[in-house]
């Protein structure tokens, strides 16, 4: 019989490590984050259990709460690329129904007005182009999910939210010469460039205990955003974080060139976790971009998730479409746009009704 459950650390630790989709937004170390911090997070750990058998577990975080007149506080939770489960499961729309039939009574009377999931699970499979394909072993069709989830009273919110476009290379089998040889010609270039003509050196750094280090990664970071006009909102709080919970897991590169004194000239973060290494924060100085700094650290993070045998490097946001930069860069490593499902918001009182309901209203808030 399925039942909707709070699950102890041990319960969800046990299923998340093995199950389809885990991924660094859901882990344990992410919740541990939270629960040392109880003056700045709220989180609970959510499942369904068939018996005795865990078959879904959210990790559910308050992301932000809302005091309006009449309606007093509303609090915004969500699962950040969850729920996590076997969305191929003969029974998975029930286990779904339950899980949110269960989150919607527990979060009300945790002062909850919305909950929004944005499933790591693939809508539609993709090729190197964009363009749908069918299905295979790494990409399966999941566009009954957007029914499913319509059915269940939750509204579409599309890509707001965490990214619903990212881009992956598969590597489960295969050696780092395999998946070398597999790159756009132009780039295997790029990268024995920078290695043999330029000297580009990558070396792993830990900013987390060295201030000189923490300076240098985000001098390049804000860099890059204010040249691409983006606000990156992972501060270097978070960053020491990530880096203090995830330990072995969180790996921090810089690259270096000597013109003729050492220069930093490009950095990047990636989570090795579970049987996925992804590509959290990247950054390029544009008056070294042409000596290929990022690409070295790309191919370097690969041998490393090659050396881990993970199945997947996930090089995050890059959406198919003509005249994108970065998504004609990331295709040079052969990989495939990987589309997800989306992000999703279940209304759970009448301010989280009015959440749901207007657009632009949801977009200011996200």
């Amino acid at each position: 019989m399925l039942e909707f459950v709070e699950l102890s650390l041990a319960e969800y630790r046990k299923f998340v490590k093995k199950a389809p989709g885990n991924n660094f937004f859901q882990s344990e170390e992410m919740y541990r984050r939270y629960r040392d911090n109880p003056s700045k997070f709220e989180a609970y750990l959510l499942g369904v259990k068939d018996g005795q058998e865990v078959v879904l577990v959210a990790l559910v975080t308050r992301m932000s709460t809302r005091k309006i007149p009449i309606l007093g506080e509303n609090k915004l939770f969500a699962a950040l690329r969850g729920p996590v489960m076997d969305y191929d499961r003969k029974d998975a729309k029930e286990i779904l129904q339950v899980f949110f039939r269960g989150a919607k009574t527990f979060l009300r009377a945790h002062g909850g007005a919305v909950l929004r999931i944005s499933p790591n699970v693939c809508l539609r499979p993709r090729d190197n182009d964009g363009q749908v394909k069918p299905a295979d072993e790494f990409q399966k069709n999941h566009e009954y999910l957007l029914t499913w989830f319509k059915d269940m009273g939750l509204k579409n919110l599309g890509e707001y939210g965490l990214g619903k476009w990212l881009y992956a290379i598969d590597i489960k089998g295969k050696t780092p010469d395999e998946i070398f040889k597999d790159f756009r010609k132009g780039l295997r270039y790029n990268i024995k460039w920078a290695e043999n003509r330029y000297h580009v050196v990558i070396k792993e750094i830990h900013p987390e205990k060295s201030k000189a280090e923490l300076e240098t990664f985000n001098d390049i970071l804000r860099e890059t955003e204010s040249r691409q006009g983006f606000h990156e909102q992972r501060s270097e709080d978070w960053q020491k974080d990530m880096m203090k919970y995830f330990g072995e897991q969180m790996k921090c590169y810089l690259a270096e060139i000597t013109l003729p004194k050492k220069v930093p000239i490009a950095v990047g973060m990636f989570a090795m976790y579970g049987d996925e290494a992804t590509y959290l924060l990247a950054g390029t100085r544009r008056e070294y971009q042409k000596y290929g700094g990022a690409s070295l650290i790309i191919w370097t993070a690969i041998k490393e998730a090659c050396q881990r045998k993970m199945s997947m490097v996930n090089l995050y946001g890059a959406k198919p479409e003509r005249g994108n930069k970065l998504f004609e860069f990331k295709r040079g490593f052969h990989g495939h746009a990987l589309e997800l499902a989306g992000t999703f918001a279940l209304p759970l009182n009448v301010y989280g009704k009015i959440y749901t309901s207007s657009k632009k209203y949801t977009e200011y808030l996200l």
